[in-house]
């Protein structure tokens, strides 16, 4: 975890050998893992986990660029996306899908890859399968 203010969060991977693919870049994993963290760790610090489950339910990445050096990702949720389109639909529905979108780039700022995950935020008193 990088930076952490209150509408951004950056997050990073390191270019070490256990992050590594056969060309000696980041895997695509650990991109997609990264990208998905920081969307998701955003969302988390906003809504308060007792009333809400959080689930990812779709991702699509576009890769750009081969890794070769340690990548920082970042997500950012605006007050008034995070006010009209989470917080006011979840006073009336049960549950809904937002999408989350993390740009993934290397320190020397080429872009490595753009993200979209989907997430379903369920109200948990109408989660019908409990932990």
């Amino acid at each position: 975890l990088l930076l952490i203010s209150d509408h951004v969060i950056r997050t990073g991977v390191e270019n070490r050998r256990s992050n590594q693919n056969h060309l000696k870049g980041i895997h695509a994993c650990a991109i997609a893992t990264v990208a998905e963290f920081s969307a998701g760790f955003l969302l988390l610090s906003k809504l308060d986990p007792r009333r809400y489950r959080l689930i990812m339910s779709k991702i699509d990445i576009d890769y750009l660029f081969q890794a070769k050096e340690s990548i920082v990702s970042e997500s950012s949720l605006s007050p008034e996306t995070l006010s009209n389109d989470i917080i006011a639909p979840l006073q009336t529905e049960d549950s809904i899908l937002v999408k989350m979108q993390s740009n993934v780039d290397d320190i020397s700022g080429n872009e490595i890859a753009h993200c979209c995950t989907t997430w379903q935020i369920k109200r948990w008193d109408r989660v019908r399968t409990q932990l």
